[in-house]
């Protein structure tokens, strides 16, 4: 009888540090492994197969892999004892991933994508790939769709879908539903489920973008929001609350909302703050300079630096969305009213905070190469006595820039 267990190859890591999830099939003194959709950083997974209790959901996901077990040692009792003697440890294997690729659902491996992603902490690319798998279901009118079965045609019904719906995406918008649904395909082939690349004979088109950069003036109006629009009290209203979070990432170098929302509060220390970017796992220690300090204890909160994750939503019946997607979204609705209320002419997002810091900082003929650094840009191929270096220069910079935008504030 062959054996089974869960595996992996310590020497095979991906982009993210984490190694493919094998079932190992032993037989007759053969040796094979059969792909798991699943990836793990290599110091969770114990001798035996199981994966540590240090890890994130360590419960669900050795449930899952004792699932993946039962799945193949039930269909290798489907073989009788003769024809199973007869076979190699390849033709086991053949015959498992065979009845594999029959089953093999687009939408449910991506959910299972979504997970990993989470659970590496990687919230935005997961939420996007969400949306992506939302619209594909819309686009074909169905629930399931086998890898085989993805075409040049799928991608424009996806494409048409998103052109037609009633709130009609952009070009760039549709490029990024089509590259999330290309990066799942790419990572299923990586993981041996499948050998389709419709993709091949479909080029993803985009146009340049718009780059909404904001003007000193009106970076100093977000800055001195209390002096355009009346309130009171220490929170005082959405309004001030969203300015507040908008100048925060901007004094943070254009961080990321999704990285300021996740902040715990031993991420600050002696005067830095130090964390791990979701989008690419790169780690940043920026200085938090009075302006940013300000605000931050203006929202302490007791496990996050920032106390929106900790606030109690409003009551809503049917809410679908998770926390962080409704602070998102209620920041980029409250900008477009700010944008109107202190007369700016510019169209704000929040990432408008990332490009309008290094818009004025290229203004302020700091070196290029530093404002590369202080937005997180090849920081992964350089030593750490240069980054350290590095984050002097980008100290001086951020500090340089603040200045700017703060002398003579209306």
């Amino acid at each position: 009888m062959p054996l089974l267990k869960i595996a992996l190859r310590p020497g095979q890591k991906n982009s993210a540090g984490q190694c493919l999830l094998y079932v190992r099939l032993t037989h007759r003194g053969q040796t094979r492994d059969i792909p798991t959709p699943y990836h793990i950083e290599p110091g969770f997974v114990k001798k035996n197969g199981q994966i540590s209790d240090r890890y994130p959901g360590a419960a669900k996901m050795n449930m899952k892999l004792q699932l993946e077990l039962a799945k193949y040692n039930s269909k290798i009792l489907d073989l009788d004892d003769a024809e199973l003697a007869a076979m190699t440890g390849q033709q086991i294997k053949d015959y498992l991933m065979a009845a594999d690729k029959k089953e093999t659902d687009l939408f449910a491996y991506g959910e299972e994508v979504i997970a990993q992603l989470l659970a590496a902490g990687r919230r935005s690319t997961a939420d996007s790939y969400k949306v992506t798998l939302i619209h594909l279901r819309a686009a074909i009118g169905e629930d399931a769709l086998p890898f085989s079965r993805v075409t040049v045609q799928t991608i424009k019904s996806l494409e048409h879908y998103l052109q037609t719906k009633e709130r009609a995406n952009s070009i760039n918008a549709i490029a990024v539903h089509l590259r999330n649904l290309r990066a799942i395909i790419n990572r299923a082939i990586d993981d041996q489920i499948t050998e389709n690349y419709p993709f091949r004979r479909y080029r993803i088109r985009t146009e340049k973008a718009i780059v909404n950069n904001l003007s000193r003036e009106s970076l100093r109006k977000l800055a001195g929001v209390r002096d355009h629009i009346p309130g009171g009290g220490r929170f005082i209203t959405p309004l001030h609350r969203t300015a507040d979070i908008f100048m925060l990432s901007f004094y943070l170098v254009g961080m990321n909302l999704v990285d300021m929302v996740n902040l715990k509060t031993g991420d600050l220390h002696d005067g830095r703050i130090t964390y791990r970017r979701a989008k690419t796992r790169t780690v940043y220690s920026i200085k938090v300079e009075p302006e940013a300090m300000e605000i931050i204890e203006r929202y302490l909160g007791a496990e996050y630096l920032l106390n929106f994750l900790e606030t109690k939503r409003p009551a809503r019946e049917g809410r679908t969305t998770d926390i962080y997607s409704d602070i998102k979204k209620n920041a980029n609705d409250w900008l477009k009213q700010l944008q109107a209320k202190l007369g700016i002419q510019e169209k704000i997002t929040m990432y408008s905070a990332r490009y309008s810091w290094a818009s004025i900082a290229a203004k302020l003929d700091i070196p290029e190469l530093t404002i590369a650094h202080a937005l997180g840009h090849g920081l992964n191929n350089i030593t750490e006595r240069y980054i350290r270096y590095e984050r002097v220069k980008i100290d001086k910079a951020n500090r340089k820039v603040i200045d700017h935008i703060l002398e003579s504030k209306l």
